[in-house]
């Protein structure tokens, strides 16, 4: 159409400018980190405070630190190289939606999930172990990798 006597993009009726929908999604997506990423913190300074992580689950914390090293190295890959980026697009028609508040999110929740795994090693246990189940879907994992 015209607008001021002007070509413009034609947009699907209801859709938004690209930049105010690129604008939103930043927002959210940082509105997601903050809310995702002060998630983690309670447990860990819990545990800090106590000094112990008695009735903390220690294959949530052990598969956690996994699945957050899993996806640090998606975001990573997707975020920061050309050769990773060019195969998505290839087979999925699109460029990546990976943005850095998804690569900062990753590489955060994989550190604090570090600490939070760290103090199952540090503080009292009160006799609590990992799963026979956690410890060989882990193992799996870390082969398959």
């Amino acid at each position: 159409g015209l607008g001021l006597g002007l070509p413009s993009e034609r947009r699907p009726s209801g859709s938004c400018p690209a930049s105010i929908s690129g604008g939103l999604s930043g927002v959210l997506g940082w509105t997601y980190f903050a809310a995702w990423s002060a998630s983690f913190y309670p447990q860990a300074i819990q545990n800090y405070v106590r000094r112990s992580v008695v009735g903390l689950s220690f294959d949530f914390a052990l598969l956690n630190l996994i699945a957050f090293g899993c996806y640090s190295a998606f975001n990573l890959a997707l975020f920061l190289s050309p050769t990773v980026q060019a195969e998505y697009a290839a087979a999925h028609h699109s460029s990546s939606a990976v943005r850095p508040n998804d690569v900062f999110f990753a590489l955060h929740a994989l550190l604090i999930s570090a600490v939070t795994l760290l103090q199952v090693f540090l503080y009292e246990r009160g006799g609590q172990t990992f799963s026979l189940p956690a410890k060989a879907a882990s193992a799996a994992i870390l082969l398959g990798a």
